[in-house]
């Protein structure tokens, strides 16, 4: 999430939210927006920035997004798509609820917020199921299909926000409270259910942005992942997010994002499009201020949606 018309690109998700029970699919007329201003307030944001373990909780979060050794990396590749990382959100939210996961109800969440029409939905559906993220589910009822999350995508989900919470855990301690109990049964459903609520709430609080911002980055396949590793690179563990200057070197880059080297050359074309890649008299590349602005705008706005997911699925919070 972010501020400053920014926002987590998986934030065009329908939920609601509460310590008790957890509601999926709010009407069109369902305003989050002040759950979010509720949440991540001015002095807050301050307070996150000014904290003594920014510097180590931004660096656990960036290092958190690059495939680690061991990962399959057949499988983890899927929630680096944001299209994919929205759909899987939606089907885990869908299948916790009472209508299930099913053509109707993905069509109501989806039109809903006008994210896509409902000739949409149907290729949808085959494409998730081709990726391995739904499989048909046993229904007593013959007249509906119905789907579930596969295996595979609730494997993947609870790794992401296995690592999410461990980048923000240094500063805030409900984070922590869950990684301690993470593994318990139900812990992932509400999990997924709460952040979306955040990350929707976020969506309408978004404001008009007259320039670029991290979506340059996120609408890419594996952007973000590969902006990580661009901060990695330019980290000379003084202070974070880093100015550089960095030699970047395409190969590296690309193994440790696993992306292709025309995914990370896209990437950094289009962050030197938006003036945050900057070049020195050297060749060297520079970050800008205006990008660093963006990732120190952004982290504190992330780990509070997290932060907030965290106690909601702990019984602490209420939407």
């Amino acid at each position: 999430m972010a501020r400053r018309g920014e926002t987590h690109s998986a934030a065009m998700l329908d939920a609601r939210a509460g310590a008790s029970s957890l509601n999926i699919a709010p009407t069109a007329q369902s305003n989050l927006a002040d759950l979010a201003r509720s949440v991540m307030t001015q002095p807050a944001i301050d307070a996150v920035l000014a904290h003594p373990r920014f510097a180590e909780a931004a660096r656990r979060t960036v290092h958190g997004w690059a495939p680690r050794p061991g990962d399959d990396l057949s499988k983890s590749r899927a929630l680096q798509d944001v299209g994919l990382f929205a759909a899987g959100l939606w089907c885990m939210q869908l299948d916790a609820s009472p209508a299930g996961l099913t053509h109707s109800s993905l069509t109501a969440a989806i039109t809903t917020w006008g994210l896509a029409s409902r000739g949409r939905v149907g290729p949808m559906l085959a494409y998730l199921r081709f990726r391995n993220m739904i499989q048909l589910a046993p229904s007593s009822d013959r007249r509906i299909t119905r789907y579930t999350p596969t295996v595979h995508l609730r494997t993947q989900f609870g790794i992401f926000f296995e690592r999410e919470l461990h980048g923000a855990a240094p500063i805030f301690p409900e984070a922590e409270a869950l990684l301690a109990r993470w593994g318990e049964p139900g812990l992932l459903s509400r999990m997924v259910t709460a952040y979306s609520t955040i990350l929707l709430a976020s969506q309408q609080m978004r404001e008009p942005d007259d320039g670029p911002n991290l979506d340059v980055f996120s609408h890419r396949r594996a952007g973000l992942i590969i902006l990580g590793q661009i901060l990695t690179a330019a980290d000379d563990g003084s202070e974070f997010p880093p100015a550089g200057p960095v030699r970047l070197v395409l190969s590296d880059l690309a193994r440790r994002s696993a992306a292709s080297r025309g995914q990370v050359q896209a990437v950094l074309r289009e962050g030197e499009k938006a003036g945050f890649l900057l070049r020195d008299e050297d060749g060297l590349t520079v970050l800008s201020d205006d990008l660093r602005r963006h990732v120190s705008d952004f982290l504190p706005m992330y780990w509070m949606a997290l932060a907030w997911a965290a106690r909601v699925t702990l019984g602490e919070d209420s939407a």
